[in-house]
């Protein structure tokens, strides 16, 4: 199993993360202490409101080359403290704002497409063979949808050249998304009142939850696109425009369903969140999202298969991202999608 770093999360209202030679110190209001090497810490999320970070910390994490991410209270990050020996390249920069409207970006937002719905269509049919001797009636159901689903990327991969653009693949994109949450919300159980998926405004608690674990894996795909020197504002899937991080969007689009959707669908049929109404503005409770994180940051440090190696879902997010940029560097290597083995 993996030893890599961890993400430190100081998520507590009133927390105030300091330095104490080479490590943080996490002090809490209530007196706890949370202490932890430098050198084991690979990224630090702080909210927006409510806690602190002191000058020597952010000094001992530029040191040491860790980002500092601000976020709002339901996990989206909006602002970033880097190194400045963190760069990007002008060529790299330059062939990734060309992609934008070329053949080459065409083809890696196929690609996004083409892995998010294989992951999709993946958890399913993974969910489908779990339930042929408890429930066959649902197995058949999501087998049902699985095989619409791989009709709809069968569609997308034979797509010509010329085909291929921005409202083709959404489109796409939007009817297995249909067919997905339709076969999500046979999964969940009815104790949950899970009907559809929303996005802005959700307030129900499994949609405010999926919300707050996408706002998580958004972090780490941050991470893992600025490293390599990417422009995270610059996609091919998305269109860009003012504030939108399109690049990071693109990017998530494969790891949704591996990274969030199966460890949070996990906490839900193992009936491990409580039934409550979700708050204002669909945040969730303290217990709630620090149930999230644990189960997402358990997800991202487990051992996968990524070629012919064994390694963490993190270590694979920021392979995707290497990949993303060497393709745009030397369109001759093709990007390839992340394909979960479930």
């Amino acid at each position: 199993m993996s030893t890599s770093k961890v993400t430190l999360y100081v998520t507590e209202f009133g927390a105030t993360l300091r330095k104490r030679g080479n490590r943080f110190l996490v002090l809490e209001e209530g007196g706890d202490k949370q202490e932890i090497a430098a050198c084991d810490v690979n990224r630090i999320i702080v909210p927006t409101r409510g806690s602190s970070i002191s000058t020597d910390a952010i000094f001992l994490a530029l040191e040491n080359r860790i980002p500092v991410l601000m976020a709002h209270r339901n996990g989206k990050p909006v602002g970033r403290i880097a190194s400045l020996l963190e760069h990007g390249t002008t060529a790299l920069r330059q062939a990734q704002y060309e992609a934008i409207s070329n053949e080459v970006g065409r083809g890696i937002a196929r690609k996004f497409i083409m892995g998010k719905i294989i992951n999709q269509s993946g958890l399913l049919a993974r969910r489908a063979l779990n339930r042929k001797e408890s429930s066959p009636l649902l197995a058949k159901e999501l087998d049902s949808i699985v095989s619409k689903m791989r009709g709809i990327l069968n569609t997308v991969e034979s797509l010509s050249d010329s085909e291929v653009s921005r409202d083709s693949l959404r489109g796409a994109e939007g009817s297995a998304a249909s067919l997905y949450w339709s076969g999500i919300a046979k999964i969940i159980p009815e104790r949950y009142s899970f009907e559809e998926r929303e996005t802005r405004g959700a307030k129900d608690l499994v949609n405010s939850m999926l919300n707050y674990g996408y706002a998580i894996l958004r972090s780490e795909v941050l991470v893992a696109v600025t490293e390599v020197g990417l422009d995270p504002f610059a996609g091919f899937l998305h269109s860009p425009r003012p504030g939108r991080p399109s690049c990071i969007l693109d990017a998530m689009e494969e790891m949704r369903p591996v990274a969030v959707d199966a460890p949070l669908l996990n906490l839900l049929v193992r009936k491990q969140i409580p039934v409550y109404e979700s708050q204002a503005e669909g945040r969730l409770d303290k217990t709630t999202r620090q149930t999230i994180v644990e189960s997402l940051t358990e997800k991202l440090e487990s051992e996968v298969v990524y070629g012919e190696e064994r390694t963490t879902l993190r270590r694979v997010i920021a392979k995707q991202a290497q990949l993303l940029a060497s393709s745009l560097r030397s369109p001759q290597q093709d990007f390839s999608y992340y394909k979960a083995r479930w």
